[in-house]
């Protein structure tokens, strides 16, 4: 595994941080079916550094979820339109990053499918520079931008290009282009190789495991994706994201083999994976 970007130090934190400056990370995730989801996206983003990680969930799982994840404040679906008319008003536009002090982004998507929640969240982080991955249920046909990351494995991407159109004898390489052509989005076409493709920058990603095919995987990727956007233009955080996924299924599963590794453990040897990553030597893309 090479490093595509130079000067990426993902371990160390600088000595005047704040839980602010570090960034928030906004969660809009888990149905009533799916607490679990929003739980093991906000500990992903939590162990990547965000300093501060929020989550809105269906109004029944909140007292569960604040249980399972006692340092994220968790509040329903319903109190999502006071954040988002806060966050309009935040300054997070990733060429001023350096002078922000309170960057800020959102997944949305592991776990659900409210469209309204996911126009809601758009319309505000078009008025803005705000990042934000979308995953799951909330891939749709939706009005996105550039600062948007769309997390699809085939199926789903295959679903949204018959949304928009695109023919169905597009697949793989192609289809990544064609979404994030039409869509204007960073796209991270999720496999045994991932591909992430924004306009004329792309990297395939082909140091996944096996390890890795469970349920909960995405939503640990999306957190690690939402986190790394508060550091990274969204190209740089989707593919990051998938480099620190992939040697975080590694890590574990050398240690308890392919078919015992669970979501749980890939958020468990983040820190390891973050620590590792900073140490790879680095080559363009």
């Amino acid at each position: 595994m090479n490093k595509p970007f130079e000067n990426i130090d993902l371990a160390s934190v600088p000595e005047d941080a704040n839980k602010y400056s570090r960034g928030k990370c906004n969660i809009v995730a888990g149905s009533e079916k799916y607490p679990g989801a929003a739980i093991l996206c906000a500990r992903a983003s939590e162990r990547c550094g965000s300093g501060y990680t929020q989550v809105y969930t269906h109004p029944d799982n909140v007292k569960a979820i604040a249980v399972a994840v006692p340092t994220v404040p968790v509040a329903d679906f319903n109190e999502l339109s006071n954040e988002l008319n806060i966050d309009t008003y935040i300054d997070t536009n990733i060429e001023a990053k350096s002078n922000s002090k309170k960057p800020l982004s959102y997944v949305i998507g592991p776990g659900f499918y409210q469209p309204d929640y996911v126009e809601d969240v758009l319309k505000t982080t078009h008025e803005t520079s705000i990042p934000v991955v979308v995953d799951g249920g909330a891939i749709s046909k939706q009005k996105y931008n550039s600062n948007c990351v769309l997390t699809p494995h085939m199926g789903e991407g295959r679903r949204l290009a018959d949304a928009y159109g695109i023919s169905h004898d597009v697949t793989g390489g192609e289809l990544a282009d064609q979404l994030s052509h039409t869509t204007g989005a960073c796209i991270v076409l999720k496999g045994p190789d991932t591909l992430i493709v924004q306009g004329d920058k792309k990297f395939l990603m082909t140091d996944g495991t096996p390890a890795l095919a469970k349920a909960g995987t995405g939503d640990v990727l999306a957190g690690i994706i939402g986190s790394l956007c508060l550091r990274y233009s969204v190209f740089e955080a989707a593919v990051i994201g998938t480099q620190i996924h992939a040697l975080a299924g590694k890590i574990v599963a050398k240690k308890f083999g392919d078919q015992s590794v669970i979501a749980t453990d890939v958020i468990d040897a983040l820190p390891e994976a973050l620590s590792k990553y900073s140490d790879i030597p680095s080559a363009q893309v």
